[in-house]
């Protein structure tokens, strides 16, 4: 059994944001394109301008738990998956955002919902 790593779209949107934590894996511009390491490969040695950090999953849902007290948890139906954010913190009550949409499985929920909570993050805050 193998963590999930996030997907490209999920990966600019966390850089965006600011999300700095060291991945082994991840994204790196090379002759116009972008290429892609796995797990465990060898750093690149591009400059962090030009790579992506591709941490698992479940890193980026504790960073945006533990830096932005946003809260990303997939939800199960009888079938299909959805998901909800919790953001605010102690000081302020909880908002609830709650997916319309379904998803096959449960890592495929939380991806979404990665990409929505870190759209709750205010950029000029930084």
């Amino acid at each position: 059994m193998q963590e999930t790593l996030i997907e490209f779209e999920t990966g600019k949107l966390a850089k965006e944001k600011n999300f700095n934590i060291p991945c082994d894996a991840r994204w790196w511009m090379e002759f116009g394109s972008w290429k892609e390491s796995k797990q465990g490969a060898v750093k690149c040695k591009n400059s962090e301008e030009y790579s992506i950090s591709r941490p698992t999953q479940s890193l980026l849902a504790k960073w945006l738990r533990e830096v932005h007290n946003i809260i990303v948890t997939p939800l199960p139906t009888k079938t299909k998956w959805f998901f909800n954010i919790q953001w605010g913190g102690v000081e302020t009550n909880y908002e609830d955002f709650d997916s319309d949409e379904y998803y096959s499985t449960y890592e495929e929920a939380l991806e979404i919902g990665l990409q929505e909570g870190l759209k709750l993050i205010k950029t000029e805050e930084f």
